[in-house]
C-alpha cells in the first residue's frame, strides 16, 4: 500500500489519528500530518501515534512532515511496533508531543533505520496514564528495539524537550544495542540522551553506541544499572564532556574515545559546519557505510568525513565572471556596414579576484551558441580588461565596425566574457548574454501643410 502526497490534519482517534495501519508493506511518502491527536492514555506498544501508527509488516516512511501532532500515550508523530523491517528517512518532525517519544516511538521492531531526519521542538510530557505510567522521556525519539539492527544515521535533533530526561533520545531496553552514526544533537541539556534498562539484569546490557556524533549543549545520562554507552569520535561543544550517572547506578559500562576539541565554527542555524571547524575531516573510520550527509551532499568531502550530520563542502575560492545583456548606445544604422556600438556590464560574483587580462567579444547574429561559449570566429568586435576584483563591476563598450548586414531585420546581439576560457571560474554558463534588437520604425513621410491666409485691413 502506498500513501503519498496527502494533507492529513485535525483528526482524532484512539490510535493513529492521522493513519493507523496493520501488518502489510507500506510506503508513506510526501505527506503532511498535522494537528492530529490520538487519545488512548494506556501506554502500550500497540497504542499511540498522533500522526501515524503502524503495527507489524514493512514500512518505508520518507519525505513527510509531521507537525504539531499529539499522542496521549506514545509517538506524537509516529508510533512503530513489531516491524520486520523499516526505514524512516528524510522527514521533518516539528512541534509534536506525547508522554513517551514526542516525535517517534519504536518498540520491538527489527531491522529499523532512522536516517536523514530533522527533529525540532518535540516534547515528552508527564501525566499518569491508565497504566500508571508517568512518561516524560524521549522528547525526540524513544527506542525499545527487538534486535541489534536499529540504526540512527545523519539525523539532526534540535531543541527537543522532555519533562524528565532524554530530551533528544531515550533508549530503554534490556539487552539490545542501538548504533548511531553522524548525528547532531543541539541544545538538549545535561540529560539530552538517556539510557535505561527496564529489567535491571546485568546478564546483558542496554547499549547505545554513538560514533562520529556532534553534541552541542547536550549531555548523556546513564539512568539505570546494566547499561552501556560507547562513544567514539565525539565532539562535545559549549559544555565540558557531560556524562551523568544516576546515584543508584554502580557499574555502568562506559567507553569513550577520540573526543574532538577545538572551535566548531557553526553557521547561524547552530549546526551546519563552517570552514575552520574542528569536526571537519575528524571522523573515525567505520565499517558502516555513510556516503552522504543530512542534506544529501557526498561524504567524505575531504581526507575523511566530518563529525555530525553535516558534511562541510568547502570549495576553493574562484572568480566568477558574469556578463549582462547588451544595450545599444549608438544610433541604429540606416545602411548596411555602418558601425554600431553596444555596452555590457561585467561583474565578478565569485570569491577570488581576477588578476589577469581577459577578453570580451561582441557577436551579431551568431549561427552557433553553445551553453558556455560562442565560436570566436563569429566575433564582430572585442576589447580586453586588465583585472576585476571580488564584487566589482564595469561597463564595457564594444563597437562592431562592419555593422549590420541588413538593418531592417531584427538582430540577435550577444556578448561573451573570457572568450578564450583562460580563467577557471565557479560557473561558466553566465559568461554569455544575448538580446534581440529590432530596427526602429520608419517615420511616416512629411507633407507640407497649407493654411489659408486672410488679410483684414485695419481702419484708422
Amino acid at each position: 500500500m502506498t500513501l503519498t502526497h496527502n494533507l492529513i490534519e485535525y483528526n482524532h482517534s484512539p490510535n493513529g489519528a492521522g493513519a493507523s495501519l496493520v501488518g502489510e508493506s507500506y510506503t508513506i511518502a510526501h505527506n503532511t500530518f498535522q494537528y492530529n491527536q490520538s487519545s488512548t492514555q494506556f501506554i502500550a506498544p500497540v497504542s499511540g501515534g498522533g500522526g501515524l501508527n503502524i503495527s507489524g509488516g514493512i514500512a518505508h516512511i520518507h519525505h513527510n512532515q509531521f507537525l504539531t501532532n499529539t499522542a496521549m500515550s506514545g509517538g506524537g508523530g509516529v508510533n512503530l511496533y513489531q516491524l520486520t523491517s523499516g526505514v524512516v528517512s528524510h522527514n521533518l518532525f516539528q512541534g509534536n508531543q506525547a508522554r513517551v517519544g514526542g516525535a517517534i516511538v519504536e518498540v520491538s521492531n527489527e531491522n529499523l533505520t532512522i536516517s536523514h531526519n530533522q527533529l525540532w521542538h518535540n516534547h515528552a510530557f508527564t501525566g499518569t496514564s491508565h497504566a500508571g505510567v508517568v512518561g516524560g522521556y524521549g522528547g525526540g525519539i524513544f527506542l525499545s528495539p527487538q534486535s541489534d539492527t536499529t540504526y540512527l544515521v545523519n539525523n539532526v535533533f534540535g531543541e527537543n524537550t522532555a519533562a524528565l530526561y532524554g530530551a533528544a533520545l531515550s533508549l530503554r531496553t534490556h539487552q539490545q544495542a542501538v548504533s548511531g552514526y553522524h548525528n547532531t544533537f543541539l541544545d538538549h541539556g545535561w540529560a539530552g540522551v538517556a539510557l535505561d534498562n527496564h529489567l535491571n539484569s546485568c546478564d546483558s546490557r542496554a547499549t547505545l553506541a554513538l560514533t562520529n556524533t556532534l553534541l552541542i549543549n547536550t549531555g548523556v545520562y546513564i539512568k539505570a544499572e546494566c547499561t552501556a554507552f560507547i562513544g567514539e569520535g565525539l565532539a562535545w561543544h559549549n559544555t565540558p564532556i557531560t556524562l551523568t550517572v544516576a546515584p543508584s547506578v554502580i557499574s555502568p559500562t562506559l567507553s569513550i574515545s577520540q573526543i574532538v576539541s577545538g572551535p566548531l565554527s557553526l553557521a547561524a542555524d547552530g549546526w551546519h559546519v563552517l570552514a575552520g571547524s574542528a569536526v571537519i575531516d575528524a571522523a573515525v573510520p567505520t565499517t558502516f557505510p555513510v556516503l552522504d550527509d543530512v542534506d544529501g551532499e557526498p561524504r567524505p568531502f575531504g581526507s575523511a568525513a566530518d563529525i555530525g550530520a553535516d558534511e562541510a563542502i568547502l570549495l576553493p575560492p574562484l572568480p566568477d565572471l558574469a556578463i549582462g545583456q547588451p544595450h545599444l548606445t549608438s544610433d541604429w544604422p540606416t545602411e548596411p556596414a555602418q558601425p554600431i556600438t553596444f555596452t555590457f556590464s561585467i561583474t565578478n560574483i565569485g570569491t577570488l579576484s581576477v588578476n589577469v587580462p581577459f577578453s570580451i567579444h561582441l557577436f551579431i547574429n551568431p549561427t552557433t551558441i553553445y551553453s558556455i561559449s560562442i565560436p570566436i570566429t563569429q566575433s564582430q568586435g572585442h576589447t580586453a580588461w586588465p583585472t576585476l576584483g571580488i564584487g566589482a563591476s564595469e561597463v564595457i563598450t564594444i563597437t562592431a565596425p562592419l555593422g549590420l548586414d541588413d538593418p531592417t531585420n531584427s538582430q540577435m546581439v550577444c556578448g561573451m566574457v573570457d572568450t578564450a576560457s583562460l580563467i577557471e571560474e565557479m560557473a561558466e554558463a553566465n559568461n554569455i548574454a544575448c538580446a534581440s534588437f529590432q530596427s526602429p520604425p520608419t517615420p511616416p513621410p512629411s507633407h507640407p501643410l497649407y493654411l489659408p491666409f486672410i488679410l483684414i485691413p485695419t481702419q484708422n
